[in-house]
């Protein structure tokens, strides 16, 4: 007999359930919410039912991942739920209490009737949570500078070119009231302090791409750079989980959007846009790369300008972003460098 730990997950305290093969509930208690604290108690359960412990399952949560891997730690398997796949056993219930969504998170543990979350590795966190930063400080920069360029023509200016700030300032505003320079003194002092991060987090970035084997390899092809490569790599985290390159694609929300029941089929209307955003816009901006800047000429690229000929410009983008995520894929999987398709075709013709 073994024994499955159900785990609802709160910012200070932790309710815990244990069943048993057949559903009973064994052990419920509470725990405060620290990886030692509960591996403990899991230790504590096994030890006292003589009985060992299956799986440790919890819902995704602000916190879980933390949990996670201090558990994986003390040799536990741990599985994350899908918060949307738990909903529907926690409304079965009829009363809704963490008591009682322990009982459900360990029930579900239990019957697998869940669809699982990657728990991704300490490494692919922190590049992931260094790259969201870098985005939130873009798009504040961003705001920012509209907002600098809003001041400016409400008193006749016009808005300055990026890095042009303080010039303009300094000879434009010099005629300006107090009340009046003060904003403008202060968007640009937070505008530069912003700018700044983003030079220091950019500079850390394509170090750490050059120290990663991977993100390196990825980068030899032409317009996938440091930020798409980290951000594809730490997306991927472990290539095993992957069956195909067509799951990787859908992965990142570039699957075609079907709606199909019944006789009525309808669709595809555009791509799903499903899963991680950040890393799917950036392999869109590297397909366009390829396919209309200024790099290198490649079999995928000319494939997506014969394309551009006869669709617009988003369905090229999503299509050679797709090609591009199923290539990158193949690279990580197999440890391979890069091979362009079509250099290949024509050595193995000659």
């Amino acid at each position: 007999m073994t024994l499955t730990i159900g785990i609802d997950v709160g910012l200070e305290v932790c309710h815990l359930c244990a069943v048993d093969p057949d559903g009973k509930v064994i052990v419920e208690t509470t725990m405060p919410s620290t990886p030692e604290h509960l591996a403990d108690c899991c230790d504590l359960i096994a030890e006292s039912f003589d009985t060992p412990i299956n799986l440790v399952a919890l819902e995704a949560g602000s916190i879980s991942l933390w949990l996670a891997w201090g558990l994986r730690q003390r040799r536990y398997i741990v599985k994350m739920l899908n918060p949307s796949s738990t909903s529907a056993w926690f409304k079965a219930a009829g009363v809704k209490s963490d008591k009682h969504d322990a009982i459900a998170i360990a029930q579900i543990g239990r019957t697998g009737w869940s669809r699982d979350v990657w728990i991704r590795s300490p490494e692919s966190h922190a590049v992931r949570a260094a790259l969201k930063t870098r985005d939130l400080l873009v798009a504040q920069r961003r705001g920012l500078e509209s907002r600098l360029g809003y001041v400016l023509k409400a008193i006749g200016l016009d808005r300055p070119k990026q890095g042009a700030f303080g010039l303009v300032l300094d000879r434009r505003t010099k005629t300006l009231p107090p009340i009046a320079l003060l904003p403008l003194q202060t968007l640009k002092q937070v505008i530069d302090a912003t700018h700044a991060a983003i030079t220091s987090l950019d500079e850390l970035i394509r170090a750490y791409a050059e120290e990663s084997p991977a993100a390196k390899r990825l980068q030899s092809i032409p317009g996938v750079g440091a930020l798409t490569a980290l951000a594809f790599t730490a997306a991927i985290d472990d290539p095993s989980r992957f069956a195909s390159g067509r799951q990787v694609a859908s992965y990142f929300g570039l699957a075609p959007r079907l709606s199909r029941t019944g006789t009525k089929h309808v669709g595809p209307r555009g791509i799903s846009r499903r899963g991680d955003i950040m890393t799917r816009t950036l392999l869109c901006q590297a397909a366009m790369r390829l396919t209309y800047g200024n790099v290198r000429q490649t079999a995928l690229g000319n494939w997506g300008r014969k394309l551009a000929l006869s669709r617009s410009g988003r369905k090229v983008m999503a299509a050679v972003g797709r090609k591009l995520a199923v290539q990158m894929f193949a690279m990580l999987r197999d440890g391979s460098d890069y091979v362009d398709p079509g250099l290949a075709a024509n050595a193995t013709g000659s």
